[in-house]
């Protein structure tokens, strides 16, 4: 298989070389296609009569796998702050181009209000993400049953978004995914400020620290993961006749700072970042198990407030994972 370009692109064609990974994008389709490998060295007039000679700066490629095309490619790889029309691509974006096609069913298109469409990536949780790496980050959250909030507005005086959120020990986590554009570095130091002159316990990602996240990630969390297990053998000994799935102890977790006070399950559903009906669903049968007092209102607006057993059983929880600890 033979790619070609116009001889005014030779001297980038000839950056090519033998065994390295590529893909080929249709300019007028805005499709990209992939993923190749090259089986020569980028060259003029390999096959001089190709195209009538049209395109002579040329390169033999292979298919190293062949997936579906990705569709809007161009929209979505400058979101990710990839020039489509870029000849020689770093590492990172090679991975990051291999990944939208090996999963292209996570890839959703948002508009939000006023603005162009944007790609976005839905993660396990239902969380709709920027980036591949992003939704790497809020899965291992979610797989590791911690409750986590994804854009949340940090609470300074400043007016600032971080990527996550772990509200049970006040981290905050930023994926630094693009500082090779100087404008996005200059925002980054400029967030990296707010967060050192506030006093706010933040982790940094980049890149290459995906290929060990649960490393990294398992250092920054490890104990809330531990607490989390030995939580799991608790709830069986606070009531052996019912146990709370992972779903119903994390809503409980969320309304646990609203002791005394009712919290709709609308806004429990945007802490944890669960489905609204799914939040509904399990809070009817936390209600029918004693766990909670639970009721619609006058506005139709659904309201938890936790009571009776279930506030005993919390505090049986939290005094024995203490000693546990």
């Amino acid at each position: 298989m033979l790619f070609g370009s116009l001889a005014k692109w030779t001297t980038e064609v000839a950056k090519v070389q033998k065994g390295d990974i590529g893909f080929l994008r249709n300019y007028e389709s805005k499709k990209l296609f992939g993923v190749f490998r090259a089986e020569s060295n980028g060259l003029l007039n390999i096959d001089k009569n190709a195209w009538g000679g049209r395109f002579p700066a040329q390169v033999k490629v292979a298919w190293v796998k062949q997936y579906a095309p990705l569709q809007n490619a161009d929209a979505l790889l400058w979101s990710l702050g990839i020039n489509p029309a870029k000849y020689i691509l770093t590492l990172d974006e090679i991975a990051i181009i291999t990944g939208l096609l090996m999963t292209p069913e996570q890839v959703i298109s948002v508009t939000p209000y006023g603005q162009t469409e944007q790609p976005r990536f839905k993660t396990e949780d239902g969380h709709l993400v920027r980036s591949k790496s992003e939704a790497l980050i809020d899965n291992w959250f979610y797989n590791n049953g911690i409750v986590h909030a994804y854009e949340s507005r940090v609470p300074i005086q400043e007016d600032m978004e971080c990527d996550f959120y772990v509200p049970s020990v006040g981290k905050y986590v930023e994926y630094w995914g693009r500082e090779d554009q100087e404008e996005y570095r200059k925002r980054m130091d400029k967030k990296r400020s707010r967060y050192s002159k506030n006093h706010l316990d933040l982790v940094e990602l980049r890149e290459k620290d995906m290929q060990k996240l649960s490393d990294i990630l398992g250092k920054h969390f490890g104990e809330l993961i531990k607490r989390r297990k030995g939580e799991q053998v608790i709830r069986k000994s606070i009531d052996s006749e019912f146990v709370l799935s992972d779903m119903q102890w994390t809503i409980l977790e969320a309304a646990q700072g609203a002791f005394g006070n009712a919290t709709s399950t609308m806004e429990l559903a945007k802490t944890t970042g669960l489905d609204n009906a799914a939040v509904y669903r399990e809070c009817v049968i936390l209600r029918d198990t004693g766990y909670v007092g639970f009721t619609d209102d006058s506005h139709g607006m659904a309201m938890l407030k936790i009571t009776g057993p279930g506030l005993l059983a919390l505090r049986e929880r939290d005094r024995l994972t203490m000693a546990i600890n």
